[in-house]
């Protein structure tokens, strides 16, 4: 191919895309939107999900935050009977000379 062909295909190409924007499309029907919708298969809950959150950024934001302040929530109110069994529990596995003698002591037979 030439320069000129080049030249003339972009000229084409250039007169068909002008053509094709300003091609004034007709109006849709008003029930095709629900026919459409009718025929597709049911949502299931997880893409139902997907769609409650692609709505709006607040809501993926949201979404984001709950599993924080869940932790959170657990985590803060952990309240343990005595503290100081965790605390003695912890000073022998990292008092023992191996994990050996830990793991073979009793339980109130570490100190």
């Amino acid at each position: 191919m030439s320069n000129q062909d080049d030249e003339q295909n972009r000229a084409l190409d250039e007169q068909l895309g002008m053509l094709l924007d300003n091609r004034a499309l007709p109006p849709a029907p008003a029930h095709l939107t629900q026919r459409i919708l009718a025929n597709l298969p049911p949502r299931t809950p997880l893409e139902s999900i997907a769609g409650w959150l692609q709505t709006s950024p607040w809501r993926t934001a949201m979404a984001a935050t709950l599993p924080i302040l869940l932790g959170f929530s657990l985590g803060f109110s952990g309240y343990v009977a005595d503290p100081d069994a965790v605390n003695l529990d912890v000073e022998a596995i990292v008092f023992a000379d191996n994990l050996g003698d830990y793991l073979n002591t009793e339980v109130g037979d570490e100190f």
